[in-house]
């Protein structure tokens, strides 16, 4: 039974343990639609939740429907808005009145969007490759794309935030990292709830810890799911819920900024990203580094009749100087003298495994006494880092990185970046 698989993934709460659990259930295929419908916000979504909904538990021998019912219920009847509103409410109820307990209350867990085990999305994807669908996510090109810029342009700030894709329907509210976890801001959802619905994609940020030497503080307080009353979200593009599932849009760019600008009026916690229009790449450069002296991260130059597709875009370039790439956690070694029981450095590797090397640590103390305590369970992670160059050792099969150095753990992240990815951004 799915309740029984459930109970033994919470006999531990170590991430290792669960995924071994999970592997060993791993061909149970009703597990794994109990799995993805809990968790797949891009493929299921209910528009429903279970307030206000009640019903009665029928003794063992009474109940008519199953688990697979119920599941087929909300695959049928709700994904598809054949029952809506009042009606979806009824027949639930009637689904859920007509099955046994324990099934009816992973119904409820999967209307709720959590199951209980404590186990994210990128775990789950770890063991059972591609079961929970990664939401669209469009990335920068880098500055060897330039060429495909089309003048007049637009050029934005690049935020200093973490990545979130804020989505709404029908007031409910939905906050998703690029690998698909999702936070749980109870305040800020209900600023959120009255928006349009659709999906708003930006930054989350805290206007008392602006700019970008205070990004690791903010973005640790964010990814820890610590609520803070001055959060907003910096926003610079605007999807349909249709166009968000079938991950592209055909709508030129300038007339997505335009539907969000105006969907957003109103609203003092979500913001559109600051600007400008552009006639040349030296215009583009003084405003990225107008950006620069203001303390921000950079800025992206994009065309105005950019589509958006789940893709990295060849026609929004990252304006950027100084070279970060993301990359794997491989293994974490203690420091030495004072930095006993700390993390003195980390082993990594690109995407690609082509790129290996070791890396110094930036963060501090307490970062690194937190990596050293935790080093079993960060092995896999992606972190951001920076390097100065790429080199290849006589005789070598592999490059590696001059003076990298961990700037921070990337909790939202689930892919590192490859090789000419990493030998690009120093472009």
């Amino acid at each position: 039974m799915i309740t029984e698989i459930i109970s033994e993934l919470n006999l531990e709460n170590g991430s290792n343990y669960k995924k071994a659990v999970l592997e060993a259930h791993k061909d149970n295929e009703l597990l794994k639609r109990v799995l993805q419908m809990a968790y797949d916000r891009v493929k299921f979504t209910y528009g429903i939740t279970m307030k206000n909904i009640s019903y009665n538990i029928l003794p063992e021998d009474q109940y008519t429907l199953s688990l697979e019912d119920g599941l087929d219920f909300l695959e049928n009847n709700l994904c598809t808005r054949a029952n809506t509103g009042h009606i979806a409410i009824k027949h639930l109820q009637g689904t859920l009145s007509a099955m046994g307990s324990d099934d009816a209350k992973i119904i409820e867990l999967i209307i709720n969007r959590d199951l209980r085990i404590n186990m994210g999305r990128s775990n789950i994807n770890k063991v059972i490759k591609n079961l929970i669908t990664k939401p669209a996510y469009m990335r920068c090109s880098l500055s060897d794309k330039l060429d495909r810029i089309k003048y007049p342009a637009i050029v934005q700030t690049k935020a200093d935030g973490t990545y979130r894709s804020l989505i709404v329907d029908n007031g409910e509210v939905i906050l998703m990292s690029r690998s698909g976890e999702q936070d749980d801001f109870p305040n800020f959802f209900d600023k959120m709830s009255l928006l349009p619905d659709g999906v708003y994609i930006g930054e989350l940020l805290i206007r008392s810890l602006p700019g970008a030497k205070n990004r690791l503080k903010a973005n640790g307080l964010i990814n820890s799911d610590t609520e803070q009353e001055d959060m907003f979200i910096q926003v610079w593009d605007y999807l349909t819920l249709s166009e968000w599932k079938e991950k592209k849009s055909t709508v030129d760019y300038i007339d997505r900024l335009n539907k969000l600008t105006d969907n957003i009026h109103g609203c003092d916690s979500i913001e559109v990203i600051n600007g400008r229009y552009v006639d040349s790449y030296e215009y583009a450069m003084k405003f990225y580094k107008e950006q620069i002296a203001l303390g921000l991260e950079g800025a992206v130059l994009k065309n105005l009749d950019t589509p958006f597709k789940d893709h990295t875009s060849p026609t929004q370039i990252k304006l950027k100087e100084e070279a970060v790439a993301e990359f794997i956690l491989t293994g974490v070694e203690e420091g030495k003298g004072r930095l006993l029981g700390h993390a003195g450095a980390i082993l990594f590797e690109s995407a690609c495994g082509q790129v290996k090397g070791k890396a110094g640590i930036m963060g501090g103390d307490d970062f690194q006494k937190m990596l050293w305590e935790t080093r079993e369970d960060r092995i896999g992670d992606i972190f951001s880092g920076k390097y100065n160059g790429v080199t290849k050792g006589k005789g070598s099969d592999t490059y590696n990185l001059m003076f990298a150095k961990l700037v921070e753990l990337r909790p939202e992240k689930d892919e590192a970046d490859d090789l000419e990815y990493i030998q690009n951004a120093l472009v």
